[in-house]
């Protein structure tokens, strides 16, 4: 038989394979950073890119060492480059570190360079390690921060570490998504043949796979391979719990191991097993049912209350004499001496000296573990206790329940924090654990009623109205004023009318009455006095007012034509505004926005305008209901027409002309 012979073309185009992927393994070197990428002056395929990732790399595979015992090894590895001032964030790291009592990961074998260009030359400064600092978190978690140095525009930033965990359960997420482009991402798994793993993935982005064998710590590692290339960057969405839940994404959970002579272990916990051993923790489980020294006078002077008495005084007891100090976790910190001592703690500290005082005044109470809203979604098909990060106070009520949460200033009986406001938790009941769902208990409801009179000249809205805050509203409003407590809005002191900006101005406003602020379980009432210059127009002898004044929605949030994940708000709201606006003298009502009345199936959300002239007054109702806090994905095309609806009406006008004072806009 013939051999077949290689073409010198066929010969010419192995050698240039060949070299080609020479190349690309050796240009991901570290520190073999290219003059060419420094002067890159903007992303090949994203003109609007801040940042970019050239690569990120990371492989994951198990040590063994003589002193950690079996360890799982993560290296990463990412090259950055920097457009512009905004993409100087992506030089800033902080990478979460796990610990549980003395069992912590660690960071090791840290490098870091920055690539400048000056005088056609490539100049390095690399990162000083007295620049790496830890930031504990919470009890459970600690932060590396570091900031590479000399970062600017057109700067390529080198960064390669490992993280070295002993938790081995899970083999961590590794993204393929950024909110930057991502040219090219790799994740090799290892895989001891000992060991079963399960693949979880998540996003839509197209993966290649591959895998082989390697030498392994044990015997061989079966090495799984995944790259993804031309990534665009991920937008932001403010309508979800954790956008990292639908970022294209992997990671590996443990399911079992067989080693050589011994029977099949399985590590799939249910929720009972993590129930029953979070109930033994030294820091959790034996911290509950505790009496609290110093508070049984207290308890004796509310054994005569009723139940909901009982609830509500404790509740208000350790929100007035407790302050959260910023940390999450389920697990006390310094313990309930000191809590009681300092006044200050973690939300493990403080929801379980909620449900200690609980227990001791006869309340059926029990701990309710969750992760924090913007932790994502609580993977309901893998138990494990790590996921979770927050605990509330659970007490049955009927055929529902109470949640609740001492950590909050500002949220009366049966509201939470939108931080512990998730669809779902943990409920342990003594050594046994459930998954139950929740629904939002926070209702955003405001009421406002509002009188305007038109000033021709300028022109203008000048008026008055009465707000009334309810529920989620109301401690929303409470909680901004803390937050901002040191700001003031400035006001112009000295105003020119004669002068033509006038008509530019900003709108004014100023409360002149407030009322309740300092009491939670009361709505919040003011008053106020308010102008407006934006929202109208003279031109001619016709004056045209927004439809909407200045709460209508200009832009529609949901812009995509498909949405392939739910869309979740914060709270349920119940807004409605009755806007008054007397017709000028002279002038008649032209024409007026049609009435709009649409309604969700089973009216989840539902809106409602109607602009009439009644006598001299022009009268607008407007109503925008939320009434669920979830939106599956099928809903989506509704909603978005809904929401569409909404902007067209926003950008309709009442118009105003002259008249003889007889005419109505029914004349037309």
């Amino acid at each position: 038989m013939k051999k077949s012979l290689l073409t010198k073309k066929e010969f010419v185009v192995i050698v240039l394979i060949v070299m080609s992927i020479w190349t690309s393994m050796n240009a991901q070197k570290f520190g073999d950073v290219s003059y060419a990428q420094i002067a890159q002056t903007v992303h090949p395929t994203d003109s609007t890119a801040e940042a970019a990732f050239i690569f990120k790399k990371s492989l994951a595979y198990f040590d063994v060492t003589k002193y950690d015992g079996i360890v799982l090894v993560i290296e990463h590895h990412d090259r950055i480059k920097i457009y512009n001032e905004d993409g100087e964030d992506y030089a800033k790291y902080a990478i979460n570190l796990y610990k549980d009592g003395s069992t912590k990961e660690r960071v090791t074998g840290l490098k870091a360079i920055t690539f400048n260009a000056a005088n056609k030359k490539i100049v390095k400064s690399k990162l000083n390690k007295k620049n790496v600092y830890n930031e504990e978190t919470s009890e459970n978690y600690v932060v590396q921060k570091f900031a590479l140095p000399d970062v600017k525009a057109g700067s390529v930033i080198d960064v390669k570490y490992e993280v070295r965990t002993p938790y081995t359960f899970t083999i961590p997420t590794f993204y393929f998504q950024s909110y930057i482009p991502v040219d090219h991402a790799e994740y090799e798994v290892r895989i001891p043949e000992y060991y079963t793993y399960t693949p979880v993935m998540h996003g839509g982005i197209p993966l290649t796979q591959s895998k082989k064998s390697v030498n392994g710590a044990y015997n061989v590692d079966l090495a799984h391979t995944f790259i993804a290339s031309n990534v665009p960057a991920l937008e932001e969405d403010e309508y979800v719990l954790n956008v990292n839940d639908y970022r294209s994404s992997l990671k590996y959970e443990k399911y079992s191991s067989q080693f050589p002579g011994k029977t099949t272990e399985y590590y799939v916990k249910d929720w009972n097993e993590i129930a029953k051993d979070l109930m033994k923790h030294q820091y959790f489980g034996k911290e509950i049912g505790k009496r609290t020294k110093g508070l049984e006078h207290f308890i004796t002077s509310i054994e005569s209350k009723t139940r909901e008495e009982k609830i509500s005084e404790i509740y208000t007891y350790v929100q007035r004499n407790f302050s959260w100090n910023g940390d999450y976790g389920y697990y006390k910190s310094d313990g309930v001496k000191e809590l009681m001592k300092t006044k200050t703690g973690n939300v493990g500290d403080i929801n379980q000296l909620l449900l200690n005082l609980m227990l001791q005044a006869g309340i059926d109470a029990k701990p309710f573990l969750i992760k924090t809203r913007d932790s994502g979604l609580l993977n309901q098909n893998y138990p494990t206790r790590t996921e979770m990060n927050y605990m509330l106070v659970y007490i049955p009520d009927g055929e529902s329940f109470l949640l609740l949460d001492g950590t909050s200033k500002y949220a009366p009986v049966g509201e939470l924090p939108r931080r512990a406001t998730n669809i779902n938790g943990l409920l342990i009941d003594g050594e046994k654990g459930a998954i139950v769902n929740v629904k939002n208990p926070n209702i955003y409801k405001s009421v406002t009623l509002t009188t305007y009179d038109l000033d021709l000249e300028t022109p203008m809205l000048h008026g008055s109205g009465k707000r009334h805050l309810k529920k989620y509203a109301a401690s929303t409003y409470r909680r901004s004023l803390d937050d901002s407590a040191e700001e003031e809005e400035v006001e112009e002191d000295e105003e020119d009318e004669d002068e033509e900006e006038e008509v530019f101005a900003e709108n004014e406003f100023e409360l002149t009455e407030i009322l309740n602020v300092d009491d939670i379980n009361k709505d919040i009432k003011m008053a106020y006095d308010e102008t407006i210059y934006k929202e109208l127009d003279k031109i001619g002898n016709q004056i045209f007012v927004n439809a909407t004044i200045d709460f209508g929605i200009t832009k529609n949030p949901f812009y995509e034509d498909i949405r392939n994940y739910p869309v979740f708000y914060s709270s349920l709201s119940d807004v409605r505004q009755v806007i008054k606006i007397n017709i000028p003298e002279g002038y008649v009502v032209e024409s007026l926005p049609e009435a709009a009345n649409m309604a969700l199936e089973g009216r989840k959300a539902q809106f409602i305008y109607k602009a009439e002239q009644i006598a001299n007054t022009v009268v607008i109702n407007y109503t925008m209901k939320i009434n669920t806090d979830v939106f599956l994905p099928q809903e989506y095309p509704n909603l978005k027409e809904l929401y569409n609806l909404i902007v067209d009406k926003s950008k309709e006008k009442i118009v105003f002309g002259k008249g003889d004072g007889n005419a109505s806009v029914d004349d037309e």
